[in-house]
Parts: C-alpha cells; sequence; structure tokens
C-alpha cells in the first residue's frame, strides 16, 4: 500500500469516509455527497473563491449545479475503491466507431476534457475489452494515491505526461489505446494559445503533437448526465486541427456548463 493512503487511514474523515463507501449503497453515498456539497457551496471559502473567479472568466453565473453535478460524479468514482461501476447507469452512443477502428487494429487515442463522469467511463470501457492507457500528471497528494488506484484497478495503465516519446510509442505497439484530458494546462508541458470557454489561453500541445507524429485515429469523447443517465457520446475527429478539437469540446461544454469541473485552476494562467 502506497505510504499516502497508509497514512491517511488514521484520519478518522477518511475513515468514516471509506466505511460509508464500502458498505453503503451508491444511492444514499450520492446523497450524502451532495449534503456535502451545499456546505462546501456555502462555506467553502477556498474553493469557492477558485470557482468564483474561473466563471467569471467564462462570464457564467456561479450556481450550487457545479457543487451537485460534481458531488455526483466524485462519489460515483470514489466508490469504485469497493464497487464495480454501476453500468446500468451509463449508456454508450456510437461505442461501434471504437469498436470498428479497434478491429482493424487503427492506432487510436480518446481525446476528452474534465467534464461529466469521464474518470468512471475510462474503467467502464477498460471493463469492455479496450486497452486504455491514460496520458495523466502524477500528483503527490494522498487523495490521488485513492484516485491512482480506482485508475488501475480494472487494467488501465497510466503514463505520465513527462515521460518520452518512447513510453508512448510502446503503449501504442501493444495496441493500447491513448486516452488524453486536453483541458489543463499544467508544468513543463508544450502548450498553445487557443480560445477555449471565451478565454484565450494557453493549453497543452503535446497531445496533439503525438497524435500527429504517431499518426493516431482521434476519437472524441463526451459524458454528460442527461435525462437520468450518463450518456456516453463518441465522435470520429479524423482530420481535425488543434483548434477545432477545442471548438467542439467547447460546444458540447456549454450544453450543460455546470457539468464541466470548474474546481481546478485550468484558467489561473489563462489572458483572459
Amino acid at each position: 500500500m502506497k505510504t499516502g493512503m497508509k497514512n491517511s487511514k488514521n484520519d478518522p474523515v477518511v475513515k468514516i469516509s471509506l466505511f460509508l463507501l464500502k458498505y453503503f449503497p451508491l444511492k444514499v453515498l450520492i446523497i450524502l455527497a451532495k449534503l456535502i456539497s451545499i456546505l462546501f457551496y456555502n462555506f467553502g471559502i477556498k474553493s469557492k473563491k477558485r470557482v468564483k473567479e474561473n466563471l467569471k472568466k467564462c462570464h457564467i453565473r456561479f450556481s450550487i449545479k457545479i457543487y451537485l453535478n460534481n458531488a455526483t460524479f466524485l462519489v460515483e468514482n470514489l466508490y469504485l475503491l469497493y464497487h464495480h461501476p454501476s453500468e446500468d447507469r451509463y449508456e454508450f452512443q456510437n461505442l461501434e466507431l471504437l469498436k470498428n477502428l479497434v478491429m482493424k487494429n487503427e492506432k487510436v487515442s480518446i481525446i476528452s476534457v474534465h467534464y461529466g463522469s469521464w474518470e468512471v467511463v475510462g474503467q467502464i470501457l477498460q471493463r469492455k475489452g479496450f486497452n486504455i492507457s491514460v496520458v495523466y500528471q502524477k500528483r503527490d497528494e494522498w487523495f490521488y494515491d485513492y484516485l491512482d488506484a480506482i485508475r488501475v484497478k480494472y487494467g488501465v495503465k497510466l503514463i505520465e505526461k513527462s515521460s518520452p516519446l518512447s513510453v508512448y510509442k510502446g503503449h501504442i505497439e501493444n495496441g493500447r489505446i491513448l486516452s488524453f484530458l486536453i483541458d489543463q494546462k499544467l508544468n513543463n508541458l508544450t502548450t498553445k494559445n487557443v480560445n477555449f470557454l471565451g478565454i484565450v489561453q494557453n493549453l497543452p500541445y503535446g497531445w496533439y503533437r503525438v497524435i500527429e507524429k504517431f499518426k493516431l485515429h482521434p476519437v472524441l469523447m463526451v459524458t454528460r448526465f442527461e435525462k437520468g443517465k450518463h450518456k456516453v457520446y463518441f465522435y470520429d475527429a479524423y482530420g481535425f486541427s488543434y483548434e477545432k478539437i477545442y471548438r467542439f469540446f467547447e460546444k458540447e461544454i456549454k450544453k450543460d456548463i455546470f457539468q464541466y469541473d470548474f474546481f481546478s485552476k485550468i484558467f489561473q494562467d489563462s489572458n483572459g
């Protein structure tokens, strides 16, 4: 067991949370998470300030919906520590696109953003037989040790963003699908100016260079909670430019802007 996870288990709040995740049904956990999110909405000064700043830059009103949605998405992901994903809550649209590309032995990349229940979808795809390798940034906080344990539970591989191209090449040659989340500016990454959510900002460009270098077939994935179900959509992005991909996700996010993750520091270095 990782040191961070081991040490955190002595924390009373963590102990209670792990107990609840292990023994309580998902529906009850979602209700509890939403109640806690209401407290954060009213009293979470630090996160509230960050969310408000992000929304202001995007000219979007502050809303409790952001807290309620993200509480649901987070608890559904953490639930996987002890349970399998509730696949009956997920409905896949145009999954045949991904299946056909894999059957043709094409080199494929799934591209997405921090929107909806994207974490759980990756686990379900792995359980369905798609070999997923997620490109991510390793974080030292103990909370992310739990998230990483969930991410690899069913065989998803993790590639640190700073890895040399030879690592990416190895995963591709082994027939794995590279998965990128393209909406966060992280340290030591190649970036490029792009208009995203109404803000001209520097966002990652390295993922696009990897796609070009290894001639990957890009598939865009959007997951959105609609009418009691997580709807997961796949779109063929072959031939899409870097800018066109961001425009596509901006359009999809705006269909329900409050399912986007405004809790991170994605806009901290923006020009907006």
